[in-house]
């Protein structure tokens, strides 16, 4: 960009992104992709679960095969319709990242090449560095349309995989980036207490508030908090004659809350430290969606709801269901009590509240993200909230 020098600089005062491995930028294609899924598990490091994507019905063709050093300026450069680049990823779930699907070169892609050592010289090949790829992908977009002085209104974007969901859907902000310049720090996998500890959101504003006018923050986080392990030891063991409440464990599941609403007041304090009246919009998605074990596939469709309730000898279908919606309702209606911008007694008079319950209608892609209808129509209550909070 021969107008860099103008843009502000994204960086963090400390440089890299302190969780900058984790990032990816999730701009995907189709609804259908569950049907272009492999079921050929390759073992990972004892833990984690490659998953080959499965050439679609358009590919009749072979997928010719690139370099690594190929892959990675195809992925740096948003003008690639990422559509194209899914030929050349696979992806894994793994506990360390939050079960949030991992993206990894797959069998089309040539790490022989020279491009590919020098990548391994620097370090650049790890757990997480395709995901790091996808999120300054994103991050580009954000600084031309600084540098273009483009009208729309900026968003700051905070969350996780339902803000930042690595290619194969178009997640939230993906949706809203028609209608606003969104700087998206989110995360799949991240946990609100990462988010919270490191403050990423705080160390850009902080830079960059003075250069660039944010008109709202937007928020997603609490879902990895209560999921896979977290979500066993949240639970009794079944028993026939408790309904769907009775199988929560009340006193962790207290304090589970708790410990939410203390992360979003910290999240709060910080950002209205800084520029005290902006809005900031939260919400504590819908009910989601416990499935039956299905399976290796690329991405990952379970492992967050219905595998820890089967550990927990809680059967497939209408109990789990329960539970789920159970846990859900508690977490939003917890997340009401801060929303005093439209919420009677909230406690922040710019902090809005969006019910995102009852928004995916049955479109889920897999057991917590909804297809790209589904995140249609929570971008849609996002944006209506943004505008009842004034931003156009």
């Amino acid at each position: 960009m021969k107008k860099a020098s103008k843009t502000p600089s994204l960086r963090t005062p400390t440089g890299q992104s302190k969780r900058g491995a984790q990032r990816a930028r999730p701009r995907a294609s189709a609804e259908e992709s569950n049907k272009t899924s492999a079921r050929k598990p390759k073992l990972s490091a004892g833990k984690t679960v490659k998953r080959s994507q499965k050439p679609t019905a358009s590919a009749a063709t072979e997928v010719p095969s690139i370099g690594l050093d190929e892959l990675l300026t195809r992925l740096a450069d948003p003008t690639v319709p990422e559509a194209e680049l899914i030929p050349y990823l696979t992806a894994e779930r793994d506990p360390d990242f939050g079960l949030a699907p991992v993206l990894h070169p797959n069998e089309n892609v040539r790490q022989d090449t020279r491009g590919a050592a020098q990548a391994r010289a620097r370090g650049d090949i790890g757990l997480g560095f395709l995901n790091h790829v996808f999120r300054d992908r994103r991050r580009r977009v954000f600084e031309e349309r600084l540098v273009a002085k483009d009208p729309r209104p900026v968003l700051l974007a905070e969350g996780d995989s339902w803000f930042q969901y690595p290619i194969w859907l178009k997640d939230v902000v993906d949706q809203l980036e028609s209608d606003y310049t969104v700087l998206c720090l989110s995360a799949a996998g991240d946990e609100l207490r990462s988010m919270v500890a490191e403050a990423e959101y705080r160390d850009y504003l902080l830079r960059l508030s003075g250069q660039v006018s944010f008109r709202a923050m937007i928020f997603s986080a609490g879902g990895n908090d209560v999921v896979g392990s977290e979500l066993k030891e949240l639970l009794r063991q079944h028993d026939p004659a408790l309904d769907a409440a009775g199988h929560i464990d009340g006193s962790r599941w207290a304090q589970k809350l708790g410990e939410i609403l203390a992360g979003y007041e910290a999240m709060v304090a910080a950002v209205h430290g800084i520029l005290p009246s902006m809005p900031i919009l939260i919400h504590g998605y819908d009910h989601a969606n416990p499935l039956p074990h299905q399976g290796f596939k690329a991405p990952p469709l379970d492992g967050w709801l219905g595998d820890p309730m089967r550990a927990r000898g809680i059967p497939d279908g209408p109990l789990q269901l329960g539970i789920v919606r159970v846990m859900i309702d508690g977490v939003n209606d917890a997340l009401q009590t801060l929303a005093g911008g439209n919420r009677p007694g909230g406690r922040h008079p710019k902090v809005f509240f969006v019910d995102n319950r009852g928004a995916v209608a049955g479109r889920w892609h897999d057991e917590l993200h909804p297809l790209d209808s589904g995140f249609a129509e929570v971008a849609d209550r996002f944006r209506a909230v943004l505008h009842e909070a004034g931003v156009p």
